[in-house]
């Protein structure tokens, strides 16, 4: 496994630690061996999960232990990981940091699960060599960062993570369009100079995002509005139906119109005219009322549908004049 180096050296080489080992033994055996600890080599196995990912796992736990306890072994752990002692780490802030993430990392003893990592392409138009990139983050120490670019924009991936963004996580994003033009190097040590800079910037984007929002509004606005026709019912007034022998009920329709139908039904119940809430009710299949049975649609929307039918239904009875006396036509099954 290869580690970041000590803070705050960014300039020195990954740090190797060896976690396991294979021994190859005759007749095409295979001996796995954990290697972490301070007892020497013991009993671990390795387990291939999918592609690009295996998982490791001690069967000795003991021997990572030390005869000091926790305390000893945070010291060494201490050492090992960040290159200090306790009494180097004044930041109390630091301090309950890392030994959160000593609590973390020592429970799983050593059973942890690797995944490959696919470096991503680069091209000769980008800035600079995207890859692997190590750098401090303050009480966090020194992590890799994974850079990549995605057409106007560059992102950050944690390869290390720490509590705020896991690994894996995206943890910085980066507008490619609107670059900023840095002050002299003397002049880097000035807060309300850089600033000024960031706030320009952030006042250009914003205007160009008001500029695309007003054009694209006045792209709709020119173009005219076409209304997809639905079958029989569904975009067909009342009168058009006055004569006829038969109206189309929910049956002849598809699976593919069922929602629609239904949105379409709650659309007219809100419409206070009665002849509307009257089509719907009728339009149904002939049941035995005031069963109102919705065969064929799914559970929600039958229990939906059958509401606001009762609703509807409830008028047709208080009406003074029938259906069959306002428009003597019949209605299909």
């Amino acid at each position: 496994m290869y580690l970041p180096p000590h803070d705050p050296h960014v300039d020195d080489p990954m740090r190797f630690k060896p976690l396991f080992r294979i021994h190859l033994m005759e007749r095409k055996c295979a001996t796995v061996e954990c290697m972490y600890g301070h007892k020497g080599p013991h009993n671990g196995h390795i387990q291939i999960v999918k592609k690009d990912e295996f998982s490791t796992k001690c069967n000795q736990t003991d021997h990572h232990r030390m005869s000091g306890g926790r305390q000893e072994e945070f010291r060494t752990w201490l050492r090992e990981e960040w290159g200090r002692t306790l009494e180097d780490i004044f930041h109390e802030h630091m301090q309950e940091l890392i030994l959160m993430k000593f609590i973390y990392t020592s429970q799983y003893d050593n059973c942890l699960t690797y995944r490959r990592i696919y470096l991503p392409p680069s091209s000769p138009d980008d800035l600079i060599k995207p890859g692997l990139f190590k750098g401090t983050y303050g009480s966090h120490g020194l992590e890799i960062v994974m850079l990549s670019f995605h057409g106007r924009k560059a992102k950050g991936t944690k390869i290390t993570g720490d509590p705020n963004i896991p690994a894996g996580q995206q943890t910085v994003e980066i507008d490619l369009a609107h670059p900023l033009r840095l002050p002299d190097i003397e002049n880097l040590r000035d807060f309300s100079e850089l600033s000024r800079i960031v706030l320009e910037v952030q006042e250009q984007v914003r205007r160009e995002e008001q500029e695309e929002e007003q054009r694209q509004e006045g792209e709709d606005r020119s173009q005219p509005r076409t209304r997809r026709q639905l079958p029989s019912l569904l975009c067909c007034p009342w009168e058009s139906y006055q004569g006829t022998k038969t109206i189309p009920g929910p049956a002849e329709f598809g699976n593919t119109y069922k929602i629609a139908y239904l949105c379409q039904l709650l659309f007219e119940m809100e419409r206070a005219t009665f002849e509307a809430r009257a089509v719907f009710v009728c339009a149904l299949p002939a049941r035995r009322s005031p069963s109102l049975s919705c065969s064929g649609f799914p559970p929600l929307l039958s229990y939906l549908l059958c509401s606001c039918l009762i609703l509807s239904y409830r008028a047709l009875i208080s009406s003074p004049t029938s259906l069959s006396d306002r428009y003597p036509v019949n209605f299909s099954k």
